[in-house]
């Protein structure tokens, strides 16, 4: 079978991480296929791959995986983005782009931690530029507590299922309203809240129409 970058971690300087071991974790995730990842995570002899081979589960914009590593020495890791999985048109300022890299590094912290490992984040250590290391990541042994976060880490999922088509609970449904109630009484730049969204529904139409239009946004968001 061929392998999706969602398996496969490639290092920087040669060499792959491949999600390895966590077996019935993922037992109730559906389909079988879409589990692998999960269910294979997290039993390598290094740590550091062993984390890394957490953090490459971590939830990050349009799926795109956009993220290198190194291995350094023989504590540390060096993160960086991969420029060619950027999103240019929706995400000119690489916004989302970093907000996935620190998901890809809290879960290699998580998973670092499950082993007593601590790890010492340096971000930018050389600048903000494409060739730099968004962050280097040092391991140290006896210096963490497991965190019971880690324990979510391999159910978190995305929920396409088919919706439940029975009535909301009435509480529910109070509460919908008066969060509705309380746009209605604002006000921003003087204008009733109704125009502002509606102002709002425009730019959602807008963003939607020229993520459309992106061919690279398009391809990695179906790929899993």
């Amino acid at each position: 079978m061929k392998l999706t970058k969602r398996k496969v971690l490639l290092l920087v300087g040669g060499g792959a991480i491949v999600a390895a071991g966590a077996g019935a974790m993922v037992a109730s995730r559906t389909p079988s296929k879409a589990a692998e990842p999960w269910s294979r995570a997290g039993s390598y002899g290094d740590i550091r791959r062993n984390a890394l081979s957490w953090a490459l589960l971590a939830p990050n914009p349009h799926n795109l995986q956009p993220w290198k590593a190194q291995l350094v020495g023989d504590d540390s890791v060096a993160l960086l983005a991969d420029p060619t999985r950027s999103l240019p048109h929706t995400d000119p300022f690489g916004r989302q782009i970093t907000i996935g890299l620190g998901c890809f590094t809290e879960l290699m912290r998580l998973a670092a931690a499950e082993s007593g490992f601590g790890v010492d984040l340096d971000f930018y250590p050389e600048g903000e530029n494409d060739q730099a290391p968004v962050v280097r990541a040092r391991f140290r042994p006896n210096a963490a507590q497991p965190d019971p976060l880690f324990g979510a880490a391999a159910n978190r999922r995305t929920n396409r299922s088919v919706y439940d088509v029975g009535p909301l609970p009435p509480e529910t449904v109070a509460i919908l309203s008066e969060s509705r109630c309380r746009c209605q009484r604002a006000r921003r730049g003087g204008k009733p809240a109704r125009a502002c969204e509606r102002g709002l529904g425009h730019r959602t139409d807008d963003a939607a129409r020229l993520e459309g239009k992106c061919r690279r946004a398009a391809l990695w968001g179906a790929t899993d």
